[in-house]
């Protein structure tokens, strides 16, 4: 006997490629080097005195620590505070320094711990007034009422105009942008920018509906470029707290400590360094600011501020199924977690792989995806798929399903339903209970009546099933007949706040066997090789074959198909090829049935015609 069913774990590839960042760390250690050189290139000259400050370098504050040295060349005088202030007072060809700093730097996440409200009644006026790029118009304030339409609440508020700024403009670093910002007014308009800009719209919008925003300058590792660049990024306001929001790097509430603070201010158009001079004959070349980062070491692992499960809602699929996958998220802390996941392993994914949700404190809530697998699979084959997600914060979970050609596929339209039925409305607020519901049996016969119980630990008005609601005792009755084998969600209820909790929920059905054999048509006389193959939409066990004219052929588990061969003289199955089948299921339940596969006999001895039509006869009677 061969067995050709063949268990094929598939396991793709990322959907994006896996470069190094330090998002997980919780603190590192980097030496920014800042050079300068200023060619005085005139003749005959007269210098009383040069004088450069520098504007654009590292400072202490409470996620950065500062040791530092300045090295000038010719020797002057310098004044190292929030800037570094240089002056020379005697002629040289030309003037130099350097600027050298080790930085360590902590992840900057600010904790916020309850609501504040929605819109801000009382705000510093410096900071939600429009500047030169940082400007508002009506369509940036009309933009920005319609994100925050209905929100009272601070931090949501932030959460949403920064998402949308980063679904929405394009990251694209074009000639026109490149080496000019561009206001937020033209970014809004044409949906694209590079980082100061998509920084500069976010205040903007922020601005208009009355939320403090900074604009923040510095260095930032880039895994695009493998190495550290100047970036932009922002603060806002809330509780007395400047929180970050980087909506080019999706970290809202929170930056990685690869972001190195250089500057702060109003406007996005600071400038790096002054000169000034004093004398006669004077004419300087400046040259370029070089700035220089490099990654010292990196010290523990940060904090996980999250719990994450993952599961496909269906299983053993048919091929070319769309299959949706739930990511549960459960914020740990008692303050905000913003949180972005991504699905990193998968067969193809309809849509984002990404997704932003904003966890209240100790809050759970799900992200959906949908991924489809492939429309042909191979047949005699179960292929098992990894599906793994990531948060920004460093934490993984991964699961898997399987799909064949022998099951039935499910529709996009299905996946969509089913992630409908089980999506959190975000409008609602969220209670402050813990529920767990269970079946209370794993599997179940599709005739079967299920019971469905919840546990819930807090204070509700009523828990839901479906448009079964209960205010007590909380265990429904479930007629399986109407069900399939997926996730189901309970809602738990009080003063129009919601919480939800999910189960699993495995039907067994009457397991659908089916015999194929090839070839049906075949010589008498000759030496037949028989393929026989079980098929079945269920895993069977303890399968007995007992074909007439052969003998009995055992299989411990059948998991979908199962084939095997019989070298054997055509005449055996003149008559055609009768078999009982024995096996049980995965409950133990037992099954018998007897079956005969018609065939097509050629040349057959008279002798033979004769004595089948005797046998015929006699059994009619």
């Amino acid at each position: 006997m061969k067995k050709l069913l063949v268990i094929f774990i598939l396991l793709l590839l990322p959907l994006v490629v896996a470069q190094e960042n330090y998002n997980e760390y919780e603190e590192i250690n980097v030496k920014v080097t800042i050079e300068n050189e200023i060619d005085l290139v005139s003749a005959n000259p007269k210098l009383n005195y040069l004088e450069t400050e520098l504007l654009f370098l590292p400072k202490d504050n409470e996620y950065q620590n500062i040791d530092q040295n300045v090295d000038v060349s010719p020797e002057g005088d310098f004044d190292l505070d929030d800037t570094l202030t240089i002056r020379w007072n005697d002629n040289a060809d030309t003037y130099s320094y350097s600027f050298e700093s080790l930085v360590t730097r902590e992840r900057y996440f600010v904790e916020i711990d309850e609501k504040v409200d929605f819109p801000v009644l009382e705000v510093d006026d410096d900071y939600i007034e429009a500047t030169e790029f940082i400007d508002i118009n009506d369509a940036i304030e009309d933009k920005a009422l319609e994100i925050v339409q209905g929100e009272d609440d601070l931090y949501k508020a932030v959460f949403k105009l920064a998402d949308w700024v980063e679904q929405n403009i394009e990251y694209d670093l074009n000639t026109l942008t490149e080496d000019a910002v561009q206001k937020s007014s033209w970014v809004l308009e044409n949906e694209e920018g590079v980082c100061d800009e998509l920084t500069n719209l976010f205040i903007s919008l922020s601005r208009s509906v009355g939320i403090p925003a900074k604009f923040v300058s510095g260095m930032a590792y880039t895994n695009l470029a493998d190495e550290f660049g100047a970036h932009g990024w922002s603060e806002v306001y809330i509780d007395g707290k400047w929180v970050p929001v980087d909506v080019t790097y999706g970290q809202f509430g929170w930056v990685d400590p690869t972001h190195i603070k250089f500057q702060e201010g109003f406007d996005s158009g600071a400038g790096s360094a002054s000169f000034r001079w004093q004398g006669s004959n004077l004419d300087f070349e400046i040259g370029e600011l070089d700035v220089k980062t490099e990654l010292v070491n990196v010290e523990e692992i940060g904090e996980e501020y999250v719990e994450m499960d993952i599961a496909a809602l269906v299983d053993n699929v048919g091929g070319g199924s769309y299959v949706p996958v739930q990511v549960q998220l459960k914020n740990l802390k008692d303050f905000y977690v913003p949180v972005k996941v991504a699905l990193v392993k998968a067969p193809e994914v309809i849509g984002s792989n990404v997704g932003h949700i904003l966890l209240l404190p100790n809050e759970e809530k799900s992200v959906f995806f949908v991924v489809k697998v492939e429309d042909s699979p191979e047949d005699n084959l179960i292929y098992t798929t990894l599906i793994e997600a990531v948060t920004m914060y460093g934490g993984s979970v991964s699961g898997e399903f399987s799909y064949s050609t022998g099951n039935e596929a499910v529709t996009k339209e299905e996946a969509e339903e089913m992630i409908d039925m089980l999506s959190i409305d975000e409008e609602i607020n969220q209670i402050n209970v813990d529920i767990s519901c269970f079946m209370d049996k794993e599997v179940y016969y599709e005739e079967e009546v299920g019971s469905l119980s919840c546990e819930i630990v807090g204070d509700v008005d009523e828990v839901c099933f479906g448009e079964d609601c209960q205010k007590r005792g909380f265990v429904w009755d479930i007629d399986l007949e109407d069900y399939n084998s997926q996730r189901y969600v309970v809602v738990a209820k009080k003063d129009g706040g919601v919480k939800y909790a999910y189960f699993d929920l495995h039907i067994l059905r009457d397991p659908d066997l089916q015999i194929n054999v090839e070839p049906i048509s075949f010589d008498f006389q000759e030496e037949v090789e028989f393929t026989i193959t079980l098929e079945s939409d269920s895993e069977l066990k303890d399968l007995v074959i007992d074909i007439k004219n052969y003998g009995q052929v055992k299989i411990e588990v059948l998991k979908r198909e199962y084939s095997f061969s019989l070298p054997v003289e055509g005449r055996r199955f003149a008559q055609g090829i009768k078999y009982s089948l024995s096996y049980s299921d995965e409950l133990d339940r037992e099954y018998f049935e007897e079956g005969k596969v018609e065939v097509e006999v050629t040349n057959v001895p008279f002798i033979y015609k004769l004595y089948f039509g005797l046998v015929k006869l006699i059994t009619l009677n």
